[in-house]
């Protein structure tokens, strides 16, 4: 009856802390941003009624006559519970504080390189492991010993392996990408990344395909990397007019074109003024650059598809020819009568 009795009071002392106690040291860390706070309040709920129980057996065999004989072992087992609960909770929450500093992904949200949070929790699991060791007493440097043989020929038999597991690292090291970055290894090959785990990058293509890169094919890669230093990105679209137009009329058309483009396309940069750049005079028109800017790279295919349409507009009201590659043939006939061979010419050479 005292048994069921201290174990019902446990019970209830655990259900009470997690219905109370723990939602406002969850909300106390969620005021001051502690990276750790969205995790905080699942991972110490599931404990304390655990730790509560593993009170309340230990005052049992603690105090009770008829159960001292097994107070040792059963203080030993429950010991080990404690430092094995103890050292998963905070392996969660130094997994989640990793998971916070490691990569941001498009969206803005926090996201993170499993690699780098796998292996932490790894770290941790190992030395709570090494601490239990020392309180039963075992000795852990023969383990030790043959963990060093043995990883050498892991080792070994693995160099591909781990190969991609030190190549990933390195990436999440240099800090040049992270989760939620879009860049490109080779043209066609371009996406975001969603994940950098122990063995490959997860990248996820335009068309909405996942791509496995190796990390260390990666890491020798040349890759453009279209978030950083900054995500807005330059667009560009040529434009090609007749030289018959006058061309400070074509730069004011088009850059009223590309400003409304500007302030109205999702996408597009409000405070950034357009400009062009007129660079090549061909035998068929002249050529010059809008310089546009996007917020990301994929905002540039709206924001071109938007402005061809609107320049389309503002030229036919404008009165603009648009420069067509073409070519004229001008047949010259001989003194004998017959006709030379022909002669192409640029269209405009011919007016």
């Amino acid at each position: 009856m005292e048994v069921t009795g201290v174990l019902l009071a446990s019970l209830l002392t655990g259900l009470l802390l997690v219905r109370y106690l723990v939602p406002v040291a969850a909300r106390w860390a969620r005021a001051r941003k502690w990276p750790v706070s969205a995790r905080m309040e699942g991972s110490i709920g599931r404990m304390v009624v655990l730790w509560t129980l593993m009170a309340g057996m230990y005052a049992i065999v603690r105090f009770l006559p008829q159960l001292r004989e097994i107070h040792k072992p059963i203080g030993r087992i429950l010991l080990v519970l404690s430092i094995f609960s103890g050292t998963w909770i905070i392996a969660r929450l130094a997994m989640a504080w990793v998971s916070s500093k490691t990569g941001v992904t498009a969206s803005g949200s926090l996201r993170s390189a499993s690699i780098i949070s796998n292996i932490t929790g790894v770290v941790i699991f190992a030395i709570g492991l090494m601490i239990v060791f020392q309180t039963l007493g075992i000795s852990i440097t023969p383990a030790l010993t043959a963990l060093g043989v043995t990883g050498l020929a892991v080792a070994l038999a693995l160099q591909d392996t781990l190969s991609n597991l030190f190549a990933g690292i390195q990436l999440i090291a240099s800090r040049k990408m992270r989760p939620g970055d879009f860049i490109q290894i080779e043209p066609g090959m371009e996406g975001y990344i969603q994940d950098i785990t122990w063995r490959n990058t997860t990248i996820q293509t335009l068309p909405n395909h996942l791509v496995l890169v190796p990390n260390a094919k990666l890491s020798a890669a040349t890759v453009r990397n279209f978030t950083l230093p900054d995500k807005e990105i330059a667009v560009l679209v040529d434009i090609s007019v007749s030289h018959s137009n006058d061309l400070e009329k074509v730069e004011r058309v088009t850059i009223e074109a590309a400003r409304y483009i500007m302030q109205h396309t999702q996408g597009g940069v409000r405070n950034f003024e357009p400009f062009i750049r007129f660079h090549t005079v061909a035998n068929y028109g002249v050529t010059f650059s809008v310089i546009m800017r996007g917020l990301e790279f994929t905002d540039q295919y709206l924001i071109k598809h938007e402005f061809i349409k609107k320049l389309w507009a503002y030229y036919q009201e404008a009165d603009i020819e648009i420069a067509f590659p073409i070519h004229g043939v001008f047949l010259r006939p001989q003194e004998n009568g017959q006709v030379a061979e022909a002669q192409p010419k640029a269209f405009s050479e011919l007016h």
